[in-house]
């Protein structure tokens, strides 16, 4: 599944010939992406337009939207599958959006200019780039509010967590 920015869609390739099996009209801008854990609902920022794109894989059609905060970008989806994360670059905050009902459940606010976020493995934290002060947001997703941000060197952008060794990589 490919963020088509330019013409507002996802493309569907096969991988194994690179041919274009369909495109799906989405939200304005799309950009960020994320397959839900059984792989049947696809999820996609569309920066402009504010919102997410519930896309059935099977059927490759847009379900409906979901209104979210100013400039959605970055997505993670919980580890039970039941949330969806959405970070929202010009609000400065993390949407928090029930999978199985499709409705932002929370608000979170976090640092200046949010890029990219990460879930740790248990489903206990968030982590949350912030590119405009260089920092990291550690969200406890027991009270969905932020516990501890740090600063990183840089301009932190995309992340991931390394379960093994219980650390995040930016």
């Amino acid at each position: 599944y490919v963020a088509d920015w330019y013409h507002d869609a996802i493309v569907m390739l096969d991988t194994a010939n690179g041919k274009v099996l369909t495109q799906v009209v989405v939200g304005k801008a799309p950009g960020g992406v994320q397959l839900s854990r059984d792989g049947t609902t696809l999820y996609v920022a569309n920066r402009d337009s504010n919102d997410v794109s519930v896309i059935d894989t099977r059927s490759a059609r847009e379900l409906h939207r979901i209104p979210v905060g100013q400039h959605p970008f970055g997505l993670n989806i919980s580890p039970d599958g039941k949330q969806l994360y959405v970070v929202n670059v010009f609000s400065n905050s993390v949407s928090v959006m029930d999978t199985v009902t499709d409705q932002v459940t929370a608000t979170i606010a976090v640092g200046d200019h949010p890029y990219c976020v990460v879930a740790d493995p248990e489903g206990k934290r968030l982590f949350v780039t912030n590119t405009g002060e260089d920092s990291i947001s550690v969200i406890d997703l027991s009270t969905q509010k932020q516990i501890h941000k740090f600063r990183v060197p840089g301009k932190p952008e995309g992340i991931a967590f390394d379960a093994k060794h219980q650390q995040e990589l930016i």
